[in-house]
Parts: structure tokens; sequence; C-alpha cells
């Protein structure tokens, strides 16, 4: 279900980085770092669990 809730959205999205949150949990991220991960392994996701 998640990839449908994505491809409803892609239209607003476009090429932008954007993050995405799913589930029921409370985690010490740090987005700044991990979208700064992103950009330098020039990946299409980047997947973050805890």
């Amino acid at each position: 279900m998640t990839g449908g809730r994505l491809r409803r959205v892609r239209d607003y999205i476009g090429d932008e980085t954007f993050c995405l949150t799913y589930g029921d949990s409370v985690n010490d991220i740090d987005v700044t770092a991990l979208i700064g991960f992103h950009r330098r392994e020039g990946t299409m996701p980047t997947v973050t669990a805890a």
C-alpha cells in the first residue's frame, strides 16, 4: 500500500527530494544527515529503518 500512496502523490512531488514517514514509532534520526547521505550516494530511494 505504501507504493500506491507514493504513486498518488507523484504529480505533487515531481523531482524534489522528499521524506516519507511510515509507521507508528518514535526515533531519533538526524534528517539533515540522512538527506546529505542520500544526495552523496546518488540513489533513487534511501530507506531508514529503526
